[in-house]
């Protein structure tokens, strides 16, 4: 559990109750806790990753607000109001530049006295940078939207939190969904319907190390052979933020695949019987009968007709004719 200022009994109190039962940690987006003077009581590790470690410092510490609270700031109008605002904002982590959409709700306490206060902080800079990058000028969006939607591969944008921020048709056609409920969820909560990233997520290693990546698997969620293909998103300033995540479905190649293999194998079972006919066979010195796989002794012709194409006709040669039916042979 991440370190709590000293508080009253009370907040302290709050502030245990809400982080003991886990929820506020697994949360993707960046969320702290707030006390009524705007000091940081508690932070999860995605508002930790977002803006440094400000548990006991004012909120603002990394906003662009000269040491004072944001003119622009959602906490402050929850604390005055008791309503939920939200505000876009930008902020520093690092050498980094951020653009952060700010949502803010007050606690109360039991009484109704608004006592401390609730942020969950989203980066959205790669939807800036998205924007400005595909139509800088406000007149190639129609444009670029024609393009990105005939693609055929289901194609979305996340940011480097796994929000999606843009997604093509195709993607709303394999998740099932309309553009606006996709871009309410995690990544891999639309294509796995999971909490968490799969282990070979292309996503993790293209934010990790800034170069493509690419793996095929089975997807239970979408019943789908997918192929999913990451490309990292560098922005100016030469940082990750975010990637174009590709996504083809395979199945129907799978199939075709696995239809050849089992082709192959009949073929090979096939060459292998016949093959078998050039091998040693085990035959009878008396009788000339071959004895099988299975122990039984056959005749000569029915056995090569069961191992190969080959037939037979029947006919008798000259000696046997001769000791089979000597009568009829001398007196010709």
């Amino acid at each position: 559990m991440s370190k709590i200022k000293t508080l009253n009994k009370a907040k302290q109190q709050l502030v245990n109750r809400l982080v003991s039962q886990g929820i506020i940690d697994a949360i993707g987006d960046g969320v702290s806790i707030q006390d009524t003077d705007f000091k940081v009581l508690y932070q999860n590790k995605g508002a930790k990753d977002l803006m440094g470690d400000c548990v006991g410092e004012n909120c603002y510490r990394n906003l662009e607000s000269n040491g004072r609270i944001c003119s622009n700031c959602p906490m402050s109008k929850s604390f005055e109001d008791g309503k939920v605002h939200t505000a876009v904002m930008h902020g520093k982590s690092g050498r980094r530049n951020r653009t952060l959409q700010v949502t803010s709700s007050p606690i109360r306490n039991a009484s109704g006295k608004i006592i401390a206060g609730i942020e969950i902080v989203r980066d959205v800079s790669l939807r800036r940078y998205y924007r400005e990058k595909k139509d800088p000028g406000g007149t190639a969006g129609s444009e670029w939207d024609e393009v990105f939607d005939i693609i055929d591969d289901a194609i979305t944008i996340h940011d480097n939190n796994f929000n999606i921020i843009r997604a093509n048709k195709a993607a709303e056609k394999m998740l099932g969904a309309g553009s606006s409920e996709i871009l309410k969820k995690k990544c891999y909560e639309s294509y796995h319907g999971s909490t968490s990233p799969p282990e070979s997520c292309p996503s993790c290693r293209s934010l990790q190390s800034a170069n493509p990546s690419v793996t095929e698997m089975f997807e239970p969620f979408l019943d789908k052979y997918i192929e999913v293909k990451a490309l990292p998103l560098i922005n100016k300033d030469h940082q990750i933020a975010g990637v174009v995540h590709v996504v083809r479905d395979i199945s129907e190649s799978k199939k075709l695949e696995k239809e050849r293999e089992k082709l192959i194998f009949d073929l090979t079972d096939a060459l292998f019987k016949v093959k078998t006919l050039r091998g040693l066979l085990p035959i009878c010195a008396s009788c000339k009968k071959i004895r099988d796989d299975n122990g039984y002794w056959k005749q000569v012709d029915a056995y090569i007709r069961e191992h190969s194409h080959a037939d037979f006709t029947h006919g008798i040669c000259p000696e046997c004719a001769e000791r089979e039916f000597p009568s009829t042979v001398n007196k010709e």
